[in-house]
């Protein structure tokens, strides 16, 4: 029984650690911007995105050819099922700064290199006192996946799921 117990506490001491380290990662300073290259889910389609130039550039991997290109370095971003489209969120990716407003831009739809969507804080969110505190910044939620229909499937901070067509850019049913 006493081992047990000993065990328990153990698992509790690691669970605590835990919790505790993903806060810290969430804060963590964001890595030195750097070349990257992401393909949607069936890899059909790729982008690469560069510092160096400030542009990021969507590439059919059959042919090699370029679809689009934009001006812009994208640090975190995803690519739709059909590959026309880049869902492209801040800096901060999963966070906003604990100064943000409701001006503050969460993420951006390009398609055919064209922004068709721009999804601000107050669109999602009375204020952002409704945002969870972490460490140095407020969390919203995350982009959970990109479904079959090319919907951004959002998972918010508060338990809600919404989710954005990253077709049309507006707003679907999740």
């Amino acid at each position: 029984m006493k081992n047990r117990c000993f065990d328990f506490k153990n698992s509790l001491i690691v669970a605590t650690l835990s919790l505790h380290c993903n806060i810290a990662s969430a804060d963590a300073p964001l890595p030195m911007p750097r070349v990257a290259a992401v393909c949607n889910a069936a890899k059909s389609h790729c982008a690469t995105t560069d510092p160096s130039t400030s542009k990021t550039t969507l590439v059919k991997q059959s042919s090699g050819a370029t679809l689009w290109a934009i001006s812009r370095y994208i640090r975190f971003f995803q690519i739709s099922n059909d590959g026309q489209s880049i869902l492209a969120q801040s800096d901060f990716a999963n966070l906003a700064p604990i100064n943000a407003t409701n001006e503050h831009v969460l993420f951006e739809i390009y398609r055919e290199a064209k922004v068709i969507q721009t999804v601000k804080l107050g669109a999602l969110f009375e204020s952002p006192a409704k945002l969870q505190r972490t460490v140095s910044h407020l969390s919203w939620g995350w982009v959970e996946k990109i479904d079959a229909n090319d919907n951004a499937i959002l998972s918010l901070i508060d338990g809600r799921k919404v989710a954005y067509s990253l077709i049309t850019g507006l707003r679907a049913v999740p």
